[in-house]
């Protein structure tokens, strides 16, 4: 059985060295009382850094017109890990679900090890994903994880599909 890379099976990710692998993310840190680092989700000032760049490869349009930047650290730890962990720089739009990568890369993880017990499985692993969203995480995960898979997605929103499809 092939071995499937969880980067994050020993622990989350350290927030100290992805601030220094990807930039961007170091505004949204602060260190905590025992000298580690967290996420500030509340600096105005890391906020209005994050929205000022238009390359970054999070969505600035804000959706809630009292608090239209409250998941911007969310997004941007989500782009950090997707960029540095997998290669990926894709398109999060703040009117759409957020992945929590973690959480993610554990499912998919979980899910190739299952394909890989079955020995009769074909050699070319492919998936369906019903619901992919706009940022088709699951099918981006697979396809990093095991160079050989394929997965199909499905969406019925217009605007995620769009999404997705310039995510793919």
């Amino acid at each position: 059985m092939p071995h499937v890379h969880n980067p994050y099976a020993d622990g989350p990710p350290d927030y100290s060295q992805l601030a220094q692998d990807v930039p961007y993310f170091a505004p949204f840190l602060r260190t905590n009382p025992y000298g580690g680092s967290t996420i500030d989700y509340k600096d105005e000032n890391a906020l209005r850094y994050a929205l000022v760049p238009p390359t970054q490869p999070f969505s600035a349009r804000p959706v809630h017109p009292t608090y239209p930047h409250a998941d911007a650290p969310r997004r941007a730890l989500s782009s950090a890990l997707l960029e540095r962990d997998f290669g990926l720089r894709i398109e999060l739009p703040r009117d759409r679900l957020c992945p929590i990568v973690p959480g993610r890369v554990e499912y998919v993880t979980f899910i190739l090890r299952l394909v890989h017990l079955n020995p009769q499985r074909s050699s070319h692993v492919r998936g369906l994903d019903v619901g992919t969203g706009a940022s088709a995480i699951y099918a981006l995960l697979v396809a990093k994880m095991q160079a050989d898979a394929f997965v199909y997605g499905s969406e019925v929103d217009e605007h995620s599909q769009s999404c997705a499809i310039r995510n793919v």
